[in-house]
């Protein structure tokens, strides 16, 4: 039997405290579809699948196949079962965040701000040095993380060498910057996130979203 990571029963448990959650509300909390058998979340302009019964959280599949083309209907229980794809740690995690503690009537501001502003907020210091990996892979893969970035959605936006906004939920933006290498400094990416984030999601879920879209860009989902 293989072990089951710490990631897995976190996930599994959250799960668990979703299910205790009053589901009416959250939809129209957070303005979401819903049918008997699931609630639908876009995070990242991906359409996920919540399981009312269960509460574990799905990738669409129906979203994904046709992205590749394939016209497939869902089984009349919902998804097939044999092709269902569970969202990651990451992404679970983020979108249980949002749907379990964002505040009612939260809104965008429209104004964006850096991680080290919001740390200010919290008093954290997690996070420092964590993009040095994604900003090298930037650098040598430019033409790839432009096109990741449009096909994932991104928009043009903002100052650097790249530069996108991405919908996290609804409304709500994320601004990813890449600055080049020159003689003087090592190639830079930054994150800017809309001032009222944290009406959304808890700081320390900001991680899990922004990896959520940087492993997108860069191919490495898993």
């Amino acid at each position: 039997m293989s072990e089951v990571s710490n990631y897995e029963v976190t996930k599994k448990n959250t799960a668990k405290l979703f299910l205790e959650r009053d589901q009416e509300e959250i939809i129209r909390r957070c303005g979401l579809t819903a049918d008997d058998a699931s609630i639908f979340v876009m995070f990242f302009g991906r359409r996920y699948r919540v399981d009312r019964r269960t509460g574990v959280i799905f990738r669409d599949w129906k979203e994904k196949t046709k992205q590749k083309h394939e016209c497939m209907p869902y089984s009349a229980g919902g998804l097939d079962s044999a092709r269902q794809e569970e969202a990651d740690f990451e992404e679970a995690m983020t979108i249980y965040d949002y749907l379990c503690d964002s505040r009612p009537g939260c809104h965008p501001s429209g104004d964006f701000v850096t991680s080290q502003s919001l740390q200010r907020v919290v008093t954290s210091r997690i996070g420092e040095g964590m993009f040095t990996e994604y900003a090298a892979f930037f650098e040598q893969n430019e033409a790839l993380v432009r096109g990741n970035c449009e096909q994932i959605g991104g928009i043009s936006a903002g100052k650097g060498d790249i530069s996108y906004d991405f919908s996290m939920f609804g409304e709500l933006k994320l601004r990813i910057s890449f600055w080049r290498s020159d003689e003087d400094f090592p190639a830079s990416l930054q994150v800017f996130w809309d001032q009222n984030v944290l009406d959304y999601i808890r700081f320390e879920t900001t991680y899990y979203a922004v990896f959520c879209v940087l492993r997108r860009i860069c191919g490495r989902e898993v």
